[in-house]
């Protein structure tokens, strides 16, 4: 069974040696991409500018929805399919680079042909990726219900105690009881008189005191003059302008004992159980769902290599060579992502602090300005940051495919 030394060293030798066609790969990749994605997207907008430049559009508000709604569909469904053909063609052109890249680690040629040859898998490419990701979320579904029971767990009892509490203040006089507190309060009266210019305060009170109602809805319907039955009522009490804000009004008077029943709840722990409780199993579900969401990653990462390598194995198959190439692999893949990524951390950190200080100390000795120091500074650790990140990104991919390229031949010799 190979090990990580063995992938460290065929990926060093591959870089070294074919580093200079990486990076012709890697830009002309772009510069396709690139030039698709203009094309593409300039024939949109002028398609777009033409359809909305020959309608003809009414001045009035409804009929101008009318006459541009059609056109804003079409240009809205010709945008989602420009889109779809970018993904499609951009996956191709990713499994061509891959492809690129496994013939370099093998020592096989890789010229810019390879980009291009698995146009013809345009849809396969497509398709593997939208399975795994499903693969994927399936795999993430115990993380999520767990997180789902964590906030049922929270708003089941909340929702409870809201209901409970609504019910005891709309039940009886209680929320006669309500309206007459807040008017004893001069504060609230004063802020009443404020929003209701009009209105009689006593007369309000009046109202609201031989009012009935014991349900939101109907109590609403009579505070907006919704039912003729009321209108009498309301004549004298609350003018039109003032209408919206009595209900405003109204819907704190209910508010207040609820929130003050809910602050009763948490002070008497029942409440600090329920959120402790939710808040521990929403953070296991995370957890959870962090794990699994590493694990089904690590189950699948070799199914683009496989279907980039040889396509003829289908989305299915790739899927399933991925599964067994990774078959008690996976933490040797995570020690070697872990070293990878440590190893290009702590390159671009040194080589930036270096760059810093010799640059600094040069220009201290030539009596540069400060802003001459700071121009050259960053202009070098941009440029160093851009070269650095290019290593660490090739010498990981390299790792990925001579990875993919010992678990091929380990396979063979097993089946």
């Amino acid at each position: 069974m190979f090990n990580n030394r063995i992938v460290r060293k065929d990926a060093k030798q591959a870089f070294k040696r074919r580093w200079p066609g990486y990076l012709g790969l890697n830009l002309l990749q772009y510069v396709v991409v690139s030039a698709v994605s203009l094309v593409l997207m300039a024939a949109l907008a002028v398609a777009g500018v033409a359809m909305f430049a020959t309608a003809e559009m009414p001045n009035e508000g409804a009929e101008f929805v009318q006459a541009i709604l059609p056109n804003a569909l079409i240009l809205f469904g010709a945008g989602l399919l420009v889109a779809l053909l970018l993904a499609l063609f951009a996956g191709a052109m990713q499994m061509g680079l891959f492809k690129g890249i496994i013939n370099m680690v093998r020592g096989e040629k890789a010229g810019a042909g390879v980009l291009f040859s698995r146009l013809k898998k345009l849809f396969g490419c497509f398709l593997l990726k939208i399975w795994v990701n499903i693969k994927t979320f399936l795999w993430m579904l115990p993380g999520y219900l767990l997180i789902f029971i964590g906030l049922a767990v929270l708003v089941v009892p909340v929702t409870a105690a809201v209901t409970d509490a609504m019910s005891d203040v709309l039940s009886g006089d209680a929320l006669v009881e309500s309206v007459e507190t807040v008017f004893a309060d001069a504060t609230m009266t004063d802020m009443m008189m404020t929003e209701l210019e009009n209105a009689d305060p006593d007369a309000m009170e009046e109202f609201f005191a031989a009012a009935t109602m014991t349900d939101i809805p109907a109590l609403a319907q009579m505070i907006m003059g919704e039912t003729t039955a009321d209108m009498a009522q309301m004549e004298g009490v609350l003018p039109e302008s003032s209408q919206v804000a009595a209900f405003a009004m109204m819907a704190s008077v209910v508010l207040a004992p609820v929130m003050e029943s809910l602050a009763a709840s948490f002070e008497s722990g029942m409440l600090q159980g329920v959120m402790l409780a939710s808040l521990m199993l929403v953070v296991l579900g995370m957890i959870l769902t962090a794990v699994l969401v590493v694990a089904a990653n690590l189950r699948y990462m070799m199914s683009n290599w496989f279907y980039a390598d040889d396509p003829s194995c289908g989305v299915l198959g790739a899927v399933r060579l991925s599964k067994k190439a990774m078959k008690g692999r996976k933490w040797q893949m995570i020690r070697l992502m872990l070293l990878y990524i440590f190893r290009a951390f702590l390159m671009m950190l040194l080589g930036s602090l270096v760059l810093t200080l010799v640059i600094t100390l040069v220009c201290s000795l030539l009596d540069a300005s400060q802003d001459v120091m700071y121009l050259l500074v960053y202009g070098a650790v941009m440029v160093f940051l851009l070269v650095a990140s290019f290593i660490a990104s090739g010498r990981y991919v390299f790792a990925q495919a001579a990875f993919y390229n010992r678990s091929t031949e380990e396979i063979s010799k097993q089946y």
